[in-house]
């Protein structure tokens, strides 16, 4: 289960991207909270209900800015995280180059395995 947890991460970390090439603004603190779930994703030591919950948490919090960008940027978010909980998302799904200057690492978490 971490290794979707994982996936969801990316899934969260592209739409964040897509945010930020947008020009829009990412809610406060957001990319400080996604690298710290990303550390609780490859530490393995958290609880994966703690590692769902706070990535419902970034959830929440950019559902927001993406339903301002157009409900497109909702459904595809909502999409990339079906994929990515059902085990289907893959690399060439997301493009976390809009990232790489908000956040040093935009590597898929290297996780437990199930």
């Amino acid at each position: 289960m971490y290794s979707r947890f994982g996936w969801k991460w990316v899934a969260l970390a592209y739409m964040a991207g897509r945010v930020l090439v947008c020009g829009r603004q990412l809610p406060k603190d957001f990319i400080r909270d996604l690298q710290l779930v990303r550390s609780e994703l490859e530490s393995g030591g958290y609880s994966l209900c703690d590692v769902a919950s706070h990535l419902r948490d970034l959830e929440i919090r950019i559902f927001p800015v993406l339903l301002d960008i157009g409900e497109g940027e909702v459904q595809a978010m909502l999409e990339l995280i079906g994929k990515a909980m059902n085990g289907t998302l893959v690399e060439k799904d997301v493009d976390l180059e809009g990232l790489k200057l908000a956040l040093a690492d935009t590597s898929i978490p290297d996780v437990c395995h199930d």
